[in-house]
């Protein structure tokens, strides 16, 4: 039951309302689901849902669920849900959840969960996660959780955790409560409680143990320093 009637997929819509789901063939306004919504092609405005949004076209604006949001193109704006978001595209903007964000290409903005983020492009901006975040391509901002922060591109900012950050380079900082690991070059400085570890380091490693294969320019703080 909704504004659709018996047009349902035709129509790009400026207002719906649904009172269980809604299908539609664009939105150009705001759309209300009791459940769910789900748009063939390209979304501006407002979403939002008691379970669900699912856009396959680019979406243009903010979309709020109580559960899940999945995305199949590029965002401009943001995506707050209860429990998860999945987008396939880029980002420009946010993914806000109570557990987990997933980002299969770039982020441009923030992503913020409560337990997990995962970015498989380029970051722009920060990842902002209570347990762990994961970014698969380079990082230029910051990564903040309360457990891990992994990069498997270069960080060109900063690594804040409460036990654990790796990444493959890192231009600026890397902070945390146990161990911070670098697979390559550290320009700036590595502080953490336990262990600190690099190839080559140009700047401070402040730990009671820091390892690093050269110092070109910079030196070791700790009880334990090797070179």
């Amino acid at each position: 039951v909704g504004t659709n009637s018996f047009v349902k997929g035709l129509r790009v819509n400026n207002a719906s309302f649904n009172v269980l789901a809604g299908y539609s063939k664009g939105l150009n306004g705001a759309e209300f689901g009791g459940i769910a919504n789900i748009i063939q092609k390209e979304a501006r405005g407002v979403q939002a849902a008691g379970i669900a949004n699912v856009v396959l076209g680019d979406v243009h604006g903010m979309q709020f669920s109580g559960v899940y949001t999945n995305d199949f193109s590029d965002v401009y704006g943001f995506q707050m849900s209860g429990v998860h978001n999945t987008l396939h595209g880029d980002i420009r903007g946010g993914q806000i959840s109570g557990v987990s964000n997933i980002a299969h290409k770039n982020v441009n903005g923030a992503q913020a969960g409560g337990v997990l983020n995962v970015a498989k492009g380029k970051v722009v901006g920060a990842q902002i996660s209570g347990v762990l975040n994961m970014n698969y391509g380079e990082t230029s901002g910051a990564q903040i959780s309360g457990a891990a922060n992994f990069s498997k591109g270069p960080v060109r900012g900063m690594q804040l955790a409460g036990v654990y950050n790796e990444a493959s380079e890192i231009n600026g900082m890397q902070l945390s409560g146990l161990a911070n690991l670098n697979e390559n070059e550290t320009k700036g400085a590595q502080i953490a409680a336990i262990l600190n570890k690099t190839t080559v380091l140009k700047g401070l490693q402040f730990g009671l143990v820091n390892i690093a294969d050269t110092v070109s320019s910079g030196f070791q703080i700790g009880l334990i320093n090797i070179v």
